[in-house]
């Protein structure tokens, strides 16, 4: 599920024209499609849960509160492997 927040707002970062903000909620057992090639810079917090992030072949496991980052092309997925519903939230940066 990706729940999303009011559209763009423009951005005061250097290089980058408009930012937003979206969640995407996996439930327990469930993952993105793998290594998607990121659209644009992101930067990436787990508001809730726990969930397995394969970024360029490397694997983290991303509690809650832990904080990353996705440059454009970065290829991605995440896994919950947890028990429980995790959020992650996304803020997009766009130029």
């Amino acid at each position: 599920v990706v729940r999303a927040y009011g559209g763009e707002t423009p951005s005061m970062i250097p290089g980058f024209k408009t930012v937003s903000m979206r969640d995407v909620i996996l439930q327990p057992g469930s993952k993105t499609a793998e290594n998607t090639p990121m659209m644009n810079p992101m930067v990436c917090h787990i508001a809730e849960g726990e969930l397995r992030v394969v970024q360029d072949g490397k694997t983290i496991t991303a509690k809650k509160n832990y904080v990353w980052t996705c440059n454009k092309d970065t290829k991605e997925h995440v896994v919950n492997d947890g028990t429980v519903v995790a959020i992650m939230r996304i803020t997009d940066l766009k130029a």
